[in-house]
């Protein structure tokens, strides 16, 4: 005889799946996008729910919620945590029925079959970038599924995806020009040196190149090392009652040294230029993963300021040393012809840098990009040819490019005991390939007649799999 438990038991075992699947897996917005009057950002998608029983449900439902957390222990004998979570925007859509159904029944069948339900929620043109990596702080986005169940102990069942909004700087913005980071001092009796860097404003995961301009006021003079240093600040606000209270956190990002004895020209014992300088140069490049270098922000809560610390350790016979440290600030913007995948690394998006012409046809700019060395042409500089022999009254702060390419490139390398990965893990070149529809089991097969009600749809991204409505 059979228990009570065996006879309640389905014959065949429950299957339900429910899945979003996103048209890209980043939303990019602009600064403008405001004031000029353009369509507000969206994220689009699908709902996936592939079931072998029917369901009766009251509806199914996309949800958009933004998050906000910040935290942080105090520095005292007994640490005290700092919490705030705040819940910056939310956003419910209904997928089924439709908005433009006429809903007469609170109960809906839904038939087996592997049915998909189009999305797209629009987002606040202010709304805020996505921060992650930053341990307990961070804000989020996620979308969330959820198939209302109806009748008696019947429980809804749901799934979430996280998406990540990043701000971009427009064209317009980079053919600004700004003048070059300088800064001047003497070792009295000793040397005069002149370090100068690019803008502040600087594209994001470009790399950032230092020039040195060192003449001796004496012999025997030379330089040991020259350290460049990427740091990320994290500053950090938040409220407990009625007081105020702020956080700030520094990351190296990367790191480079040239030492003397890897570069010889350091000693200073070599071929100066026309003015009697020794001149060089020193890259230091920049992470092409948004996991470990950030975008600059600027928020209310959160900000993420970046640096650049140059040291200069110099030295003479006697043994006298002489240490320089200068700070240079930057502000990484990502342009717009950048594209991020799920795994946080960069994409160059031809189409997006370049523009049409009169026959309709897309070709790249002319000028290319002002990246690594190619912000010093001419081109991009029209008054470029009056810097190399100014006037009286010129702006001394601009740096002459005519001598660029005279820089030495110094040698550099990493100090002992740090790394500092320059490329985000990639991929997984192994993956499983989607299920051919006859390998299937068969409760996964969609019914002939919810087939047959259903319109075929091509997007972007191809699912592998039928895709159907539902009536």
């Amino acid at each position: 005889m059979q228990s009570i438990t065996s006879l309640l038991k389905p014959s065949t075992p429950a299957f339900k799946k429910l899945e979003i699947r996103l048209d890209t897996p980043n939303v990019y917005i602009t600064t403008s996008s405001t004031d000029d009057g353009l369509c507000p950002p969206s994220i689009r998608g699908r709902v996936i729910l592939m079931t072998h029983q029917e369901l009766l449900a009251k509806e199914v439902r996309i949800t958009l919620r933004a998050t906000r957390r910040i935290q942080w222990y105090t520095d005292a004998a007994h640490p005290q945590r700092v919490r705030n979570n705040d819940i910056i925007t939310t956003k419910e859509s209904r997928v089924f029925p439709p908005l433009s159904a006429l809903i007469i029944e609170q109960t809906h069948r839904i038939e087996s079959g592997n049915h998909v339900w189009p999305f797209e929620i629009d987002l606040e043109p202010d709304s805020i970038e996505t921060v992650s990596g930053m341990w307990d702080n961070y804000v989020a986005y996620t979308l969330e599924a959820t198939v209302v169940a109806a009748g008696y102990l019947k429980r809804n069942f749901s799934v979430s995806r996280p998406f990540k909004v990043i701000r971009i700087i427009e064209d317009s913005a980079l053919d600004v020009i700004e003048p070059e980071q300088i800064r001047t001092g003497t070792w009295e009796d000793k040397l005069h040196y002149q370090i100068s860097t690019s803008p502040s404003s600087h594209p994001w995961g470009q790399p950032i190149a230092a020039y040195f301009n060192i003449s001796q006021l004496s012999k025997k003079i030379k330089i040991d090392k020259i350290a460049l240093r990427f740091l990320e600040i994290m500053e950090l606000r938040a409220f407990d009652g009625r007081r105020e209270l702020f956080n700030q956190d520094k990351k190296v990002v990367t790191h480079v040294e040239a030492l003397s004895p890897n570069n010889p020209d350091l000693l200073l014992d070599g071929e100066q230029n026309i003015d009697g300088a020794h001149l060089f140069k020193v890259d230091i490049m920049l992470p092409k993963s948004l996991r470990y270098c950030r975008q600059s922000v600027l928020q209310s809560r959160i900000r993420l300021k970046h640096r650049l610390c140059i040291d200069l350790h110099a030295s003479d016979d006697n043994g006298v040393n002489h240490a320089i440290s200068h700070e240079f600030e930057y502000f990484l913007a990502i342009p717009s012809s950048l594209t991020f995948d799920e795994y946080d690394n960069v994409h160059l998006d031809l189409i997006a840098g370049s523009q049409r012409d009169a026959t309709g046809l897309h070709k790249l700019r002319d000028p290319p990009p002002a990246f690594e060395d190619h912000h010093k042409d001419p081109i991009f500089y029209p008054d470029l040819l009056s810097w190399i022999n100014p006037t009286e009254g010129a702006d001394p702060a601009r740096f002459d490019h005519s001598q660029a390419e005279q820089h030495i490139l110094l040698c550099t390398t990493t100090p002992t005991g740090l790394t500092f990965p320059f490329m985000a893990p990639k991929a997984p070149s192994h993956f499983n390939p989607p299920e051919p529809l006859q390998d299937l089991p068969l409760h996964c097969v969609p019914s002939y007649e919810t087939a047959l009600s259903t319109p075929e749809v091509y997007t972007e991204y191809a699912d592998h799999r039928p895709a159907y409505n539902v009536d």
